[in-house]
C-alpha cells in the first residue's frame, strides 16, 4: 500500500501508513526500517521538518547509525537549528573514544551555543564537559572565565580563575589571575577579607595600579584590616 501511495505521489498518506507501521510493531528493525523510508518519501516531497524528525525517531532506535546522524545534522544546520546541532555534538561526544575528537565535538558546540544560539550559559556548561577531559587546558579555562564574567556569573568567574591559578606554569600569570580574583571578591561578591588577603599575597611580587590601590582601601576600611597591608 505504501508502495501505490508513493507511486501516486500520495506523500502525506504514504508517511501516515509508515507512522502507524512504526507505532505498532514491536520490532525495533521493523520501526527503524520504517523511519528510514518515512525519512525518503519526506525528502522526496519536499518536507524537511518530517525528514528530521524521522532521523530523530530512527536515531532513538539505532544510536550507533553514524551516517542517520551525519544526516539530521546537516539537516539541523541547514534548517540553522543551531542549538539543536551543538546538543547533537555534544551526544556524539559522550560516545566518543578518542579524547582529541571529544575535545575537538565540545569546543564545536560551545561556540554554536555562544556565537550562533546566543546562550552563554549553555556555551559554559559545555566547556565544563571539556575540563573534565583536559582539567588544566588553560585557554579552555580563559574562554570559561570570559563567558562567565560576561554573564556576571560571579561565583562560577572566581572559580575559574582559581583554576586557571592552579594550572598556570608561570608566576606572574599566577599573580595577575590572583588580582582578578581579588576584584571579584571586592567589586561583586562583597567579601573584602577574602579580597584584602589575595591582593596583599599579589601585591608581595607585582606592581599595583592606582584603582587597585583605591580599592584595596575600601577592602581594609571594610573589613577593618588596616594591618595587612601598608598604604
Amino acid at each position: 500500500l505504501v508502495d501505490g501511495y508513493e507511486e501516486e505521489e500520495r506523500w502525506p498518506d504514504a508517511i501516515a501508513l509508515l507512522e502507524e507501521v512504526a507505532s505498532l510493531t514491536a520490532e525495533q528493525e521493523e520501526r527503524a526500517v520504517a523511519w528510514r523510508r518515512v525519512e525518503s518519501i519526506a525528502l522526496k516531497s519536499g518536507d524537511e521538518a518530517c525528514a528530521r524528525r524521522a532521523l530523530e525517531e530512527l536515531l532513538l532506535l539505532t544510536p550507533d547509525d553514524a551516517a542517520a546522524r551525519e544526516r539530521l545534522e546537516a539537516a539541523y544546520a541547514a534548517a540553522e537549528e543551531h542549538g539543536a546541532v551543538a546538543s547533537m555534538l555534544i551526544r556524539r561526544a559522550d560516545r566518543e573514544e578518542d579524547a582529541d575528537e571529544r575535545i575537538r565535538l565540545l569546543k564545536d558546540a560551545a561556540r554554536l551555543f555562544e556565537v550562533e544560539v546566543g546562550d552563554p550559559a549553555r556555551a559554559a556548561q559545555t566547556l565544563e564537559r571539556l575540563l573534565e577531559v583536559e582539567p588544566a587546558n588553560l585557554p579552555v579555562l580563559e574562554e570559561l572565565a570570559r563567558l562567565y564574567e560576561g554573564s556576571e556569573a560571579w561565583d562560577a568567574l572566581l572559580g575559574a580563575l582559581e583554576r586557571i591559578a592552579k594550572h598556570a606554569p608561570i608566576a606572574d600569570i599566577r599573580t595577575e589571575v590572583n588580582l582578578r580574583a581579588g576584584r571579584v571578591l571586592h567589586h561583586h561578591l562583597q567579601r573584602p577579607d577574602d579580597a584584602l588577603e589575595l591582593m596583599v599575597h599579589a601585591a608581595a611580587s607585582t606592581g599595583l595600579r592606582d584603582d587597585d590601590l583605591d580599592w584595596m582601601r575600601d577592602a581594609a576600611e571594610s573589613s577593618g584590616a588596616w594591618n595587612a597591608w601598608v598604604l
